[in-house]
């Protein structure tokens, strides 16, 4: 395995053409954002390995070269795990693989040593044509879009400020970046507060990624098109392409991308899983078994999980788990020790419960009157 130097980068681009729709490996070769390439061979690559900034990792070309899957493993293991296990304001502790063959996801667990990869499903969709030309007449008053330019962040009395320049650093490594090589767009009301915000994410000559938030107490409200509107009709103007990439189970981003007029384009597989050993069981737990509707296999991780620590989180897939096997008393069971453990925020639990769809069937049973007691003394105390 040989690792590739800076200026080396653009050598290697036809080997990773096949992941080019993920625009944060194509600034790493071209030297817009920092990253590492490893690759088989200098003169006739066949396989090839990358990190970008944001520490995703990219596989290219033959995943069959066992050689070299090997020596992905032990620098996995000694050189980029130590460190992007620590970074969590930027993986949020999350590792993410990225690749065309579908022969890498099965490499990945038995050639690097990472145990039960979780198959991500995923979509790319780029802008055609946008949906919402009349979108200005759409805010509601006391309502401003506002361009994310170097005035607007200079205002740092708006709440939610923190929280679009903690995403700049991550993307963009500071202001000064982004504002020489990003753009964006946000909802502003009554000149307080940031209700959503939509801004490209990577850029590669005249391509663009972009991704979008709004904040908790603003969603559901149409707020998410708006911005991400603003934002590609902004860059439609400047003759950029833009793509959007988000998990298959995330319907309420995908949706907001259709009805913005981006097109779906490409479903792929990535392989996805967690620095921690034991946040690694709970999301296998809620992925393979809510997700991919294997509840079955679900519960065999969350008892591993539940063995290992006590954690609330842990408790309410399980609750979800039985639930979908219709095992309901099992399940307000769950939510008893939930409870027992004290919920963070029992008047937002409370609703969650409600509104739940898991747990509408188990609304007329005593047992779950009785668990709504208990929450609403909670929410009493």
């Amino acid at each position: 395995m040989i690792e590739l130097q800076l200026e080396e980068f653009e050598k290697v681009r036809g080997l990773f053409a096949e992941v080019e729709y993920s625009l944060n490996c194509m600034v790493v070769i071209a030297g817009i954002n920092p990253g590492r390439i490893w690759v088989d061979s200098k003169e006739k690559p066949t396989s090839g390995f990358l990190v970008d900034s944001i520490w995703s990792l990219f596989l290219a070309g033959n995943p069959n070269n066992d050689e070299f899957n090997v020596s992905i493993g032990k620098i996995l293991k000694d050189e980029i795990f130590p460190i992007a296990s620590k970074k969590e304001e930027i993986t949020h502790g999350e590792w993410v693989f990225y690749f065309e063959h579908q022969d890498w996801f099965e490499k990945i667990e038995k050639t690097f040593g990472l145990k039960d990869p979780v198959p991500l499903e995923r979509y790319y969709y780029v802008l055609e044509k946008i949906l919402i030309p009349d979108w200005r007449a759409k805010i509601p008053k006391g309502f401003i879009m506002r361009e994310i330019d170097e005035s607007f962040l200079k205002q740092e009395n708006l709440e939610n400020m923190e929280e679009i320049k903690k995403w700049i650093n991550s993307q963009y490594e500071n202001e000064e970046k982004f504002l020489e090589k990003g753009f964006g767009f946000c909802l502003v009301e009554n000149d307080k507060t940031i209700a959503g915000w939509c801004l490209s994410d990577w850029g590669v000559k005249d391509k663009f990624e972009i991704g979008i938030q709004t904040a908790r107490e603003y969603r559901r409200r149409g707020f998410a098109a708006l911005c991400t509107t603003a934002t590609v009709e902004y860059g439609q103007g400047k003759g950029y392409q833009i793509g959007w990439h988000c998990n298959q189970d995330n319907e309420g981003s995908w949706r907001t991308a259709e009805k913005v007029g981006l097109v779906r384009k490409k479903s792929y597989l990535a392989a996805d899983g967690m620095y921690d050993e034991k946040e690694h069981l709970l999301y296998n737990a809620f992925y393979r078994g809510l997700i991919l509707d294997k509840p079955d296999v679900g519960i065999q991780y969350i008892k591993k999980a539940i063995k290992e620590r006590q954690d609330r989180r842990d408790y309410f897939v399980y609750a979800q788990l039985l639930a979908r096997l219709q095992k309901n008393e099992e399940a307000i069971e769950m939510l008893n020790k939930l409870v027992e453990m004290g919920p963070r925020h029992p008047k937002r639990f409370k609703e969650t419960l409600e509104n739940h769809k898991e747990f509408k069937k188990m609304k007329q049973m005593k047992t779950w009157k009785e668990l709504m007691k208990n929450i609403e003394a909670l929410i009493k105390e």
